[in-house]
């Protein structure tokens, strides 16, 4: 055994670096511990995380899309499809999805109220006819027909330009009109209403 040296009071460091050992207990808290915060830095949606955008800004609560469906529904009440509004870059993105239809090219319309309560009249004393509540068409939105199979089903996505959705959802909502087959949704009935907002 080696003397110790002068000067040198006390327990000599060992001199071998295995003696230095921490408790196994203590390893896997800390491990654990590591790693969720190398995961929280790391998500950018997880505890702790950001949102960074295309200009190196930090962005809290990025915006989600608004997004706003409601069920067309036919004269007498019954569904006859879903209509879904979608918050788009240039616009609104619609997507039409029909059933029930007869088929053919169907014109589009939406109009500047949600209301799609046909009422009753003493000409049409079951509500079946006209939704007049839906108020007149929005000025400058065109849409493309609904092509509708023998199946008597049919579904369209498009994107109606300089419409803000939510806005649109703000004020009275908008009513999509399904009409019957033809060139124009002006010369002929609506067969399906779909009120969105309001």
């Amino acid at each position: 055994m080696r003397a110790p040296q002068p000067g040198i009071t006390g327990t000599s460091r060992p001199s071998h670096p295995e003696e230095f050992t921490v408790p196994r207990r203590y390893l896997a808290p800390a491990a654990t511990a590591l790693l969720l915060l190398a995961a929280c830095g790391d998500n950018p949606t997880g505890p702790g995380g950001s949102f960074t955008t295309d200009d190196g800004e930090v962005e809290d609560n990025p915006t989600v899309p608004v997004e706003e469906s409601a069920y067309l529904v036919d004269p007498e009440g019954s569904t006859a499809g879903r209509v879904t509004f979608t918050d788009a870059e240039t616009g609104m993105e619609v997507v039409v999805e029909a059933y029930g239809l007869p088929a053919g090219e169907h014109p589009l319309s939406l109009h500047e109220t949600a209301d799609c309560d046909a009422p009753a009249t003493p000409e049409d004393p079951t509500g079946v006819g006209d939704w007049t509540g839906v108020g007149a068409a929005l000025p400058g939105v065109e849409l493309p027909q609904l092509i509708v199979g023998e199946d008597g089903a049919g579904e369209i996505s498009s994107v109606v330009a300089n419409v803000d959705l939510e806005a649109l959802l703000e004020e009275d909502g908008t009513a999509l009109l399904v009409h019957a087959v033809g060139a124009d949704w002006e010369d002929t009935e609506a067969l399906a209403c779909a009120p969105v907002g309001g």
